[in-house]
């Protein structure tokens, strides 16, 4: 999956759209389609939501959490330009959503501490 992909055709689809980007796989028939959900993917056995990864496989059809993405283009036959989104406005489109809980934690290795990547980093000098 690259930074932008085509999806659809989806007649919905308008431009400044976000939504969950997820993969339908059918690996006997070799195909694939890309959809924009207001729901993210969930895994099939615990039946939790995913920002990315394999959610599953039932029935030789799998189902891949690839982010979140924006409307960038729409094509007139319904096609849509989708770009991956992150940092500050990742945080934004999961809050809107109501999933905030999904937004990724990256480990702080200085102060051992795990933060959202979108916080203001304020270090305390200590005493002066």
């Amino acid at each position: 999956m690259n930074d932008t992909t085509w999806i659809g055709p989806d007649e919905r689809l308008q431009l400044g759209d976000v939504g969950f980007l997820v993969e339908i796989s059918h690996t006997m028939r070799n195909s694939e389609r890309f959809e924009l959900r207001d729901l993210p993917a969930f895994t099939n056995h615990s039946h939790r939501p995913a920002l990315t990864g394999w959610c599953g496989t039932t029935s030789d059809i799998a189902c891949y959490a690839h982010g979140m993405a924006k409307v960038v283009r729409v094509a007139r036959n319904g096609r849509a330009l989708v770009q991956q989104i992150d940092g500050a406005e990742l945080a934004t489109a999961l809050e809107e959503l109501g999933f905030p809980e999904l937004m990724p934690v990256v480990p702080d290795r200085r102060h051992g501490q795990a933060f959202a990547p979108t916080q203001p980093m304020f270090v305390d000098p200590g005493p002066i």
